[in-house]
């Protein structure tokens, strides 16, 4: 049976009602009623209660919901416990709860506890007249089992496949540290999944799909992405990160460039400029952008140009001081320590937009894990790993 991974999106929608006074031990609780799809479908089933500016869903309902499922998805909910099974893909089977909360009577700390494959797990669990609601937060903390975006308040649930799946992921060179450290969280929690990477120039990965495929393309632009649009599933198209263009020098900055005017006045003939090869690299495209943005195109093609076949070669020229200045973006002159020296940002306006899509290509074999491992990136465990390493999240 082809393997597969459950993704049960809870967009929640909060619209607060009532607001009920601060009670015992500065806890605050208000009544509120969420608009939640299950796979991209309404399904408006929830009481729930917002306590301390968190969402509280009421674990009845959960088990409602998903009980009866026709994938082999097994929740219960009896004596203060809801005990869920994981298996493979959820559908939803209609069945609603619709009790609302008005108001509380009587509000404390719950004892009941969650189970997930037969393991109790942190969930905060609040009693509010006589029922119990857990934090849609927590989640994030049952690792294999869920993600959990803040910025957009919604909870993955993920079953583990049950087959083993492969998956080939061609990325951005830029990419290559962030997606190491991401992949590796991701088999941690996946050890039947294995992921094959290959990293380079968006142009050139975009050329190496159309001759032999692959299961997923992450590219540094929208040109290069749009290139293979014909070859990925439509909807699985999303725009994940922001980069920044900078201008940077060997360590100590031999020639005394402090700006993107001064490439072309300072260098001079005797001097190198690395730079992306034009329409492969989307940083080098970028680069010649800013110039013809300044009106000095013909001064940089005038000086010695060292082409980088990805942004990382271009990086290593300045780096080992063969060329004394480099285009690149932020998160790759960040990444390079203190060999390099960041001079100067790309002016506002003065570049095509860089923003990195990510798709399941058409012809993957695992599209359910590439859907998995595509939303797992917009957690709030790896958007962490993304902005640490500079990015900015689209």
């Amino acid at each position: 049976m082809r393997k597969k991974l459950l993704a049960l999106s809870m967009a929640l929608v909060l619209l607060l009602s009532a607001a009920i006074p601060s009670f015992a031990a500065g806890e605050s609780v208000s009544v509120s009623s969420h608009s939640l799809k299950v796979n991209g479908e309404a399904a408006d089933v929830f009481a729930a209660y917002t306590i301390n500016g968190e969402n509280y869903l009421k674990i009845r309902d959960v088990a409602l919901l998903l009980k009866g499922s026709t994938a082999e998805f097994s929740i219960e909910y009896a004596s203060g416990t809801v005990a869920i099974t994981t298996g493979s893909p959820y559908v939803p089977n209609g069945t609603e709860s619709t009790a609302k909360p008005l108001a509380y009577k009587a509000f404390e700390a719950s004892t009941d506890v969650v189970t997930i494959d037969g393991a109790a797990v942190g969930f905060t669990v609040y009693k509010i007249d006589g029922s119990n609601y857990f934090r849609l937060r927590d989640f994030a903390n049952v690792g294999a089992y869920a993600t959990f975006n803040s910025a957009t308040s919604t909870a993955d649930l993920l079953t583990i496949p049950d087959e083993n799946a492969a998956l080939l992921i061609h990325a951005a060179a830029s990419l290559k540290a962030t997606f190491e450290k991401s992949i590796a969280e991701f088999t941690a929690l996946y050890p039947n999944v294995k992921i094959e990477t290959n990293f380079g120039g968006s142009g050139a990965l975009a050329t190496q799909i159309r001759e032999g495929g692959g299961d997923m393309f992450f590219s540094a632009d929208e040109a290069n992405m749009n290139k293979v649009d014909d070859l990925i599933i439509t909807d699985s198209r999303t725009d994940l990160l922001k980069n920044t263009l900078v201008l940077i020098v060997p360590k100590g900055n031999p020639k005394g460039i402090t700006s993107f005017e001064d490439v072309v006045t300072k260098v001079g003939k005797s001097g190198i400029v690395a730079i992306g090869e034009a329409k492969s690299v989307p940083a080098g495209d970028r680069a010649r952008e800013v110039y013809e943005h300044l009106g000095l195109t013909a001064e940089l093609n005038a000086l010695t140009l060292t082409l980088g076949s990805d942004v990382g070669k271009v990086r290593a020229y300045v780096e080992s001081g063969e060329a004394d200045v480099g285009f690149v973006y932020a998160t790759d002159a960040l990444a390079s320590g203190d060999k390099v020296e960041i001079i100067a940002t790309a002016p506002d306006g003065s570049h095509a937009p860089i923003v990195y899509p990510g798709a399941v290509l058409s012809e993957c074999k695992s599209p359910d894990t590439a859907r998995a491992f595509l939303a797992f990136l917009g957690s709030d465990s790896v958007r962490s790993i993304f902005t640490a390493a500079g990015f900015t999240i689209a």
